[in-house]
């Protein structure tokens, strides 16, 4: 963080509100968060800059906050499997790479979840023992084809290779 009134470094979290943060990357950092504040504030409208609310500081003012959203068809720049296949590369030698002290494997955005996801396929959703049973209530209330199937932990239910529980 840099403080405003001195523009140093300023170190101390308690300080927060006395600075504004550093992008990282140095200035390809600066550029990056520059574009997505133009893309997400100022294009669509949005507040941006001086103009940001600090909703830790008043919870009451619209926040007036704006999103970006990028999507990109693949197709039009590689062919979409040998795309995978140097994505997939990448990831192994991300994988491959050394471990700092006190790790013991590399991660990667998205993994824990999809790791979750997939546990809570197979094994259902754990819900502590003494939650009450809304979970149940809401589904049975719900017209939506996919309500999710909620298993407290005590009832866990294992599943069969190749099969979902439902």
């Amino acid at each position: 963080m840099v403080g405003v009134a001195d523009r140093e470094i300023e170190p101390d979290p308690s300080r927060a509100d006395d600075g504004f943060l550093l992008p990282i990357g140095g200035y390809k950092g600066a550029a990056l968060a520059l574009m997505f504040g133009l893309l997400a504030g100022t294009l669509n409208g949005a507040a941006n800059g001086a103009d940001v609310v600090d909703f830790n500081k008043d919870d009451t003012t619209p926040t007036n906050t704006g999103q970006a959203i990028c999507v990109l068809d693949i197709k039009a720049f590689a062919e979409p499997i040998q795309f995978k296949r140097q994505v997939d590369a990448v990831i192994r030698q991300l994988h491959g790479s050394a471990l700092l002290p006190g790790f013991d494997h590399i991660r990667l955005p998205g993994e824990d979840r999809h790791r979750r996801i997939e546990e809570r396929r197979a094994h259902g959703i754990p819900i502590p023992p003494r939650t009450p049973h809304r979970p149940r209530q809401a589904r049975r209330r719900s017209t939506h084809p996919a309500a999710l199937r909620v298993i407290p932990l005590e009832t866990r239910i294992p599943a069969k290779a190749g099969t979902h529980p439902r």
